[in-house]
């Protein structure tokens, strides 16, 4: 069986739909697959796979869309094609069946969080791709819920499989430094605003901890004017940076207003730093008992459950080790098969 993956989502920043389409390559590498792209970091990344490359890089506003669609039938090619994501255009429907993998439908649900274009991608195309897909895998309990209860057709073609991480060597390290650790991105669901007035409450307490924000440097208007001095934006770091916070963080706090997923939640339990994040959507759904839960409207509750874990050495280490088992859960082993089994359920030979 041939395997295709659309991998145009690599081109460029590599950010949480990218993240997922680099572990769901390293996952099935060792199968029969093939990457689907205009020439991007793709062949850097796993030099041992096989590469399709789109002959011609369009270079006009939804190039990377519209490059898949004039070479649509690349997409005949294999036996089934995953596309990571819903943002793909195509005319006709290619004849090879196709899984698309759903991280979240927010730009439905929250149309004022997002970008007029993520809504009208969603409202007039994500329809038909549901329908014509021959299998969706929603990341989350979650996502599934909030797909079927739009689109009530597809629920007995949805299959969860959550994320996974990419293999990596995490020392896990007790002694913590006093800062506070947030990475993702600045939208306002991601709720910095609660986070900063959270931390500016322990700093009242005397806490002289430090608050580290680590993400993409646009959309910063949604940070106050004035900083406290102890608050450090750091915009993207690299891989082992990130993984150096995670390490020696006292706390990740992560009160997200909604999500489908949340890779961060997933790195920090495996990384063992403690978490503080939303007692709702997905972030509930992923740590389960591995976190302290708040109310991400309430900048008091998430200082008070920082402000816990500060104050006590065995909870941090409980959370810890809550953690590390939670994120064994999440092996790219049980991602890998999961996705084998599903692509056998759809695969017929054609050859």
């Amino acid at each position: 069986m041939q395997i295709g993956i659309e991998t145009e989502g690599l081109s460029g920043t590599i950010r949480g739909i990218g993240y997922f389409t680099l572990t769901l390559i390293e996952a099935l590498k060792e199968e029969n697959i093939v990457c689907y792209h205009s020439p991007n970091a793709t062949d850097l990344h796993f030099p041992e796979v096989s590469h399709h490359h789109f002959r011609k890089r369009l270079h006009i506003p939804l190039a990377n869309s519209l490059a898949a669609l004039c070479h649509l039938r690349c997409y005949d090619q294999p036996h089934l094609i995953h596309f990571p994501e819903p943002k793909i255009l195509y005319g006709k429907k290619p004849k090879a069946p196709f899984v698309l993998t759903i991280h979240d439908v927010m730009p439905l649900l929250f149309p004022h969080f997002f970008p007029k274009k993520s809504y009208l991608m969603m409202r007039y195309f994500l329809p038909r791709y549901l329908k014509e897909a021959a299998a969706v895998v929603a990341v989350s309990r979650q996502t599934r819920d909030d797909l079927v209860q739009l689109f009530p057709a597809i629920e007995n073609k949805v299959t969860v499989i959550p994320c996974s991480l990419l293999p990596r060597q995490r020392i896990i390290d007790k002694k913590k430094e006093p800062f506070i650790f947030y990475i993702g991105s600045f939208e306002p669901r991601k709720n910095l605003t609660r986070i900063i007035e959270a931390f500016t409450i322990l700093k009242g307490r005397g806490y002289p901890h430090r608050l580290i924000i680590a993400g993409k440097e646009e959309g910063t208007d949604c940070l106050p004017p004035k900083l406290h001095k102890d608050i450090i934006v750091t915009g993207y770091i690299s891989e082992a940076e990130k993984d150096r916070l995670f390490q020696k963080a006292s706390a990740l706090v992560w009160p997200s207003l909604y999500e489908g997923f949340g890779i961060p939640l997933l790195e920090a339990m495996a990384a063992g730093t403690p978490i503080v994040t939303s007692n709702c959507s997905a972030p509930k759904e992923i740590v389960q008992d591995a976190a302290i839960g708040v109310n991400p409207l309430d900048s008091y509750d998430i200082a008070d459950a920082i402000e816990k874990i500060l104050c006590s050495q065995e909870l941090s280490e409980q959370l810890m080790n809550k953690g590390l088992s939670r994120a064994a859960d999440f092996s790219l082993g049980q991602f890998r098969e999961r996705h084998l089994e599903l692509y056998r359920t759809i695969f017929s030979p054609r050859r």
